[in-house]
């Protein structure tokens, strides 16, 4: 054999390395607010440190480093950026970690020369990153001081929790808290079944998640919001979401309603469906979420509700965009006998913008909620049931004129079964911000409504006050006028408005609020305060 030839062999074993990272590649699977998620982990022989390179399909490219590594999955920091990196751009392998510096092994005998000294290789692991606590909590007080004949003063304390611990043990686990605790204090109760003291808690979410979108399974258990199909309300139960293929999701929930969410404790109902969802994009690019997902509600054995939902959005850019929500019943059982359908549309939301240019902005959006028979009401009378019937359509436009002008006005209408004809509602307002050295703002606003019962306007003025010193101040005047549509003499308030909100000491803040109100239908002050502290 030649000589060279092991020497060979050796050479190309130790540059295999170095050929195979030249050419590892991943795919870029999600990006977040802080971190960006490719599709290898320890199992491709990634560590934390490992740095890699992105070139998007647009021209776009940035520098990684990985912060934490799975072992299907990594989350890297962009070192650098030019242009938007998006899902399905490649990440190639450029450098890896330097290796941990290993002490040389101290002798203090001399050892026959025949002995074999072994290196010890330590096991070296990829540091977690730390747990992160957001949100905030709060201290409210509110009084009202009711000077007319009722003389109904009110107080009010509150305490509120909005809180997020993400990457709890070093995983993509999120607990979410978000609760708030609130007692009622009245000089004299305004009506028989309206207590003088009372308390009302609200515990709106309370939940451990896991979501990490590269993961072929993510959960949500506690009281939780559907991310995905957020229409369906809050839920009691747990929700389990697999990945199908790269744009492609599926989930199934199940549990119950919570019991806040009804008059009478004792109508609890049992849910459960499931979804498909698919994403593609990315903002601010071009963004498409849809949503399909079939419900069942039921009140032990008795059928509460079927239905469909359907639920996404579109962006495009920030030039245009969509939202839309519609659900559609399939009635069985006493629901067919009490509606004479076995499909009906109960409610349809639609919202969008376009950007006709760069000052000028236009948006339309329509809303048509019918009530739907349930377990509740199916002993309700036909005719109160059809009343509840309603929709209702608007359009606003908004135009940046010249030095920090804002032009804006809406017109809509609201329309409810059993009246003569629909509400037409209006609106204007015209706004400056960033004068006198970008410190103040002001608005004129005024808006109306021509009913089937009453017609009314609204006109106030506000002026602003903002530094990063000083916090936010504004002060606003207005006055309201309405009267019966058959005719007749207006009544008339106004009112006058002073609030601050400021921070201090770093992630305090307070917030302090006064109005007086005097006119036909109201006279009195009222004033809220708030102090509360924001983990970021």
């Amino acid at each position: 054999m030649p000589r060279f030839i092991p020497v060979l062999i050796i050479l190309l074993f130790g540059a295999a390395p170095l050929l195979s990272a030249s050419e590892t590649k991943f795919r870029v699977k999600y990006l977040s607010v802080e971190n960006l998620y490719i599709d290898g982990g320890r199992a491709d022989s990634l560590s934390v440190g490992d740095r890699l390179s992105v070139k998007g399909s647009a021209g776009a490219t940035a520098e990684l480093e990985i912060v934490y590594v799975a072992e299907h999955s990594a989350s890297c920091r962009i070192l650098s950026s030019s242009g938007t990196i998006s899902a399905g751009d490649v990440a190639i392998l450029v450098s890896r970690a330097a290796p941990p510096q290993t002490a040389a092994p101290t002798v203090s005998t001399p050892l026959p020369a025949d002995t074999v000294i072994l290196p010890v290789e330590k096991e070296t692991f990829s540091p977690r990153p730390p747990s992160q606590l957001a949100g905030s909590i709060s201290l409210l007080f509110y009084h009202y001081d009711d000077n007319g004949r009722a003389g109904l003063d009110f107080t009010q304390s509150t305490a509120r929790i909005n809180l997020k611990a993400r990457r709890l043990l070093g995983e993509e686990l999120t607990l979410s808290i978000r609760s708030r605790g609130r007692y009622d204090n009245r000089r004299r109760s305004p009506a028989p079944e309206v207590s003088r003291h009372s308390w009302e808690n609200r515990l709106w979410e309370f939940s451990l998640s896991y979501e990490d979108n590269a993961a072929p399974f993510n959960f949500a258990v506690g009281r939780i919001l559907p991310r995905r199909a957020g229409s369906i309300g809050y839920i009691d139960g747990i929700i389990i979401e697999g990945r199908l293929k790269e744009n492609w999701r599926i989930g199934l929930l199940g549990g119950v309603y919570p019991d806040w969410l009804y008059n009478n404790p004792r109508a609890s109902l049992n849910r459960g469906g499931g979804y498909i969802n698919f994403t593609l994009g990315d903002h601010p690019g071009l963004l498409i979420d849809q949503t399909i997902a079939a419900l069942g509600e039921y009140h032990g054995r008795t059928v509460n509700r079927n239905y469909l939902l359907v639920q996404g959005r579109i962006n495009f850019v920030s030039r245009f965009g969509l939202y839309h929500t519609a659900e559609i019943d399939i009635n069985n059982d006493w629901r067919k006998e009490k509606s004479g359908k076995t499909v009906s549309l109960s409610n349809l939301y639609i919202n969008s913008f376009y950007n006709l240019s760069g000052s000028l902005r236009v948006g339309m959006s329509y809303d048509n909620r019918q009530n739907y028979w349930s377990y509740e009401i199916r002993t309700l009378i036909d005719s109160l049931f059809d009343d509840r019937i309603r929709q209702g359509a608007r359009a606003r436009f908004d135009w940046n004129l010249l030095r920090r002008f804002r032009l804006g006005g809406a017109f809509g209408f609201n329309e409810r079964s059993g009246d003569r004809r629909p509400t037409y509602t209006y609106a204007a307002d015209i706004s400056r911000h960033g004068f006198w050295r970008g410190k103040l703002s002001a608005a004129i606003l005024a808006s109306g409504f021509n009913g089937a019962f009453e017609k009314g306007t609204n006109y106030s003025l506000r002026l602003g006050f903002h530094t990063a010193r000083f916090g936010q101040h504004g002060i606003t005047l207005g006055r309201y006028l309405y009267k019966p549509s058959s005719g007749g003499a207006y009544r008339t308030n106004q009112w006058g408005e002073w609030r601050s909100d400021f921070s201090f000491s770093g992630n305090y803040f307070v917030g302090a609020a006064f109005q007086l109100d005097d006119g036909d239908d109201i006279r009195g002050w009222r004033a809220q305060g708030e102090l509360g502290y924001r983990f970021r």
